[in-house]
């Protein structure tokens, strides 16, 4: 199943003649606040997410505060995810994944992602140029110009997840840990398998 994702996305990065790609984080979870300690799918600490946009806190999965980290092309194509827990941070996981894209992409992404290192990591090793959305009060501001251009590519990336969440029903059935990630997979493989045709 996600080797047919792969398949996919290796299909989409081919026909992204744009090499311009947007990673945000996208939250899936297991239970809301009040049912945590009802909760057998998962236990700790480390689950527990805040979705400042909503102002709530949940319970599952996510990397940074949302749920799923997921890589799309400018056409708003999944080309890549990952899954975390719900305390782990945007940056965090930027750090910990390994963008498979091609050589001279850029990958747009919030404040959020913002770690300079890794940015020029990227740039030297495998030219790839990652392009965060930077704070007004950030020591590294963008031009008004590129702040503009910056926010109207990632929207790219919230019209996705907006398609992805229709797809995804409010509670999620499964027994174990591994069913509910499998579940999440599907749902993306959905929503690739819909874009492509």
């Amino acid at each position: 199943m996600s080797i047919l994702f792969y398949y996919l996305a290796d299909l989409f990065k081919a026909l992204n003649v744009s090499d311009q790609y947007v990673i945000d984080s996208l939250p899936v979870a297991v239970c809301d606040n009040i049912q945590i300690g009802r909760c057998r799918l998962v236990k700790g600490e480390e689950y527990r997410g805040k979705i400042a946009s909503k102002r709530r806190f949940f319970f599952g999965f996510q990397p940074g505060h949302r749920a799923v980290q997921l890589i799309i092309t400018f056409y708003k194509e999944p080309v890549q995810f990952f899954l975390l827990p719900g305390s782990v941070a945007d940056v965090t996981a930027l750090q910990m994944m390994h963008l498979e894209l091609p050589t001279g992409s850029e990958v747009f992404g919030d404040a959020g992602h913002t770690d300079y290192e890794q940015e020029a990591l990227y740039a030297e090793c495998e030219h790839i140029y990652v392009q965060i959305q930077r704070r007004s009060n950030n020591k590294r501001a963008d031009q008004p110009w590129q702040a503009g251009y910056k926010k109207r590519v990632r929207q790219r990336i919230e019209q996705a997840f907006s398609q992805i969440t229709l797809r995804i029903p409010k509670k999620i059935h499964a027994i174990t840990e591994a069913g509910f990630l499998i579940k999440i997979v599907l749902f993306l493989l959905a929503y690739a398998l819909e874009t492509s045709l």
